[in-house]
């Protein structure tokens, strides 16, 4: 009976095990523990803080907002108070193509101007047609509050008129 303990003591280390368990649950309850803390500091500072407030009245406004125009104006604000607008008005980001994107907006651009339809069809029915140079990355879509990157709105825009 002795060598059956011993056996099942080396093979499955319950002793071992036990302590991976404990360890597991301590670090998943300081985890939840250091977010929990953290949620609630940040409720705290935008309660006491005049950013805060600030956040909090233009968030509410945004969701009471009845036009396009108003929510958009309020949008606007939030992002210049997150700084969010700095980040809108910045072309380089690493989740798009924004030098072969400015190439290919100046390029739609010329085409539309010298009249020459045929290239300028075959040119957006080929950037049309599949999302291309990142434009239609989740990151670029969940940052800011009023939009995504004004390069990504002008290439929209010009594809649009063109």
């Amino acid at each position: 009976e002795k060598w059956l303990w011993e056996a099942i003591d080396s093979v499955f280390a319950p002793k071992l095990l036990v302590r991976q368990v404990i360890i597991v649950l301590a670090l998943q309850t300081g985890v939840a523990s250091f977010s929990t803390i953290s949620n609630l500091a940040t409720l705290v500072a935008s309660r006491m803080t005049r950013k805060g407030k600030a956040i909090r009245n233009l968030k509410r406004q945004m969701r009471q907002a009845t036009t396009f125009a108003s929510w958009q104006k309020f949008a606007n604000h939030l992002d210049e108070l997150e700084g969010h607008a700095e980040w809108r008005k910045e072309p380089k980001c690493t989740l798009y193509d924004h030098v072969v994107l400015q190439h290919r907006i100046d390029e739609i651009q010329h085409l539309m101007h010298s009249g020459d339809v045929f290239s300028l069809m075959f040119h957006l029915r080929g950037g049309i047609s599949r999302p291309q140079y990142g434009v239609l990355h989740e990151g670029l879509f969940s940052r800011a509050h009023a939009g995504t990157k004004v390069m990504v709105e002008q290439y929209q825009r010009t594809l649009c008129q063109a």
